[in-house]
């Protein structure tokens, strides 16, 4: 999936170098061939990792539908979810790094994202930002 989205959006094996690597020398002499410099890097700011609620558009959704949905619409890379179950009468809550696609989005779910902003969804699913 990261190899096809790398052919898809030129900025993904920036992402994930700058996610990976520090800046320091050490880090540049173990992945020289992921040259930063080549792309246009300068689409690429600061992210900071938030926690939202998903989307009520996305809710009943396969966690491929809410992924697309948030990095074509809203410039923001999920990561992963935060879950709640119920195991035998206690509430039990855990985080799901990469879901499977077919992975269905739950009412209470929380989504982990990369983004320039900390989004948040109204109802009617339009995006509103505020400064981190």
């Amino acid at each position: 999936t990261i190899l096809c989205q790398c052919y898809y959006n030129k900025y993904i094996p920036s992402l994930l170098k700058r996610l990976t690597f520090t800046h320091d020398a050490e880090d540049q002499k173990l992945s020289p061939k992921i040259d930063i410099r080549d792309r246009d890097s300068s689409e690429i700011t600061s992210g900071h990792i938030f926690q939202v609620d998903v989307p009520r558009l996305c809710v009943g959704r396969n966690y491929r539908f809410l992924y697309s949905y948030l990095v074509r619409h809203h410039k923001a890379v999920p990561l992963g979810l935060y879950r709640n179950v119920i195991h035998k009468k206690e509430r039990m809550r855990y985080i799901c790094i990469n879901p499977q696609n077919d992975c269905i989005i739950k009412n209470d779910d929380k989504v982990y994202i990369i983004s320039k902003k900390e989004p948040v969804f109204p109802t009617n699913d339009i995006l509103v930002e505020r400064e981190a």
